[in-house]
């Protein structure tokens, strides 16, 4: 059984739309922050968000990185996870209107369609018939790129690459069930990145 191809992470950039001290509601929000030590002493480098506890779960794993060193707010998240527990979508569009209700609920003055998007991770789900580990010793005896890139933390999987493409291979149930995460998925549902 097939699944539609769908996009698994987008990633986009807002120039000139740091967040002020205060302006971001912390309810249903995980934050850390990252400073830089200088002459005058620390300095905010990053400050991060995660919609943790948003929308019932149903939040798009959204992350806000505001740099206002670099006078960027970043805002990731997966559109599988606003419309279902996982299944692949490809409503760029609900998940860019799910989004900005999240980001304007937050107290956000930020308009996503004004965004760049930096990086948008297309995926591939597939059924098998045998379980997904006993495809990844075969695949990558055929699969060779001219550089290895880092090994992902997959129990069944692969990931072949460089930093500009990478290939990756898993066993998707299994990687949200070992995480604990309420999904959707059937058995064997094989994941390539």
């Amino acid at each position: 059984t097939f699944m539609n191809i769908g996009i698994d992470k987008l990633v986009l950039n807002v120039k000139g739309a740091n967040r002020q001290d205060g302006q971001l509601s912390n309810v249903g929000w995980a934050k850390s922050n990252n400073y830089l030590q200088t002459d005058n002493g620390l300095i905010l480098d990053r400050a991060t968000f995660y919609a943790s506890n948003l929308n019932d779960g149903f939040n798009g794993n959204l992350t806000i990185k505001d740099e206002p060193l670099k006078d960027t707010t970043s805002i990731m998240f997966n559109p599988t996870n606003f419309f279902s527990h996982y299944k692949l979508t490809t409503d760029v569009k609900g998940a860019m209107d799910k989004a900005q209700d999240i980001v304007w609920k937050s107290g956000l003055d930020l308009d996503l369609t004004n965004a760049q998007i930096v990086r948008i991770d297309v995926t591939k789900d597939r059924i098998l018939s045998e379980p997904v580990q006993r495809y990844a010793p075969t695949l990558q005896n055929y699969l060779h790129f001219r550089r290895q890139s880092k090994n992902l933390g997959y129990q069944d999987g692969l990931t072949l690459g460089n930093n500009s493409r990478q290939f990756t291979f898993y066993d998707r149930k299994l990687k949200l069930d070992l995480d604990k995460v309420d999904n959707d998925l059937s058995n064997n549902t094989a994941r390539l990145e």
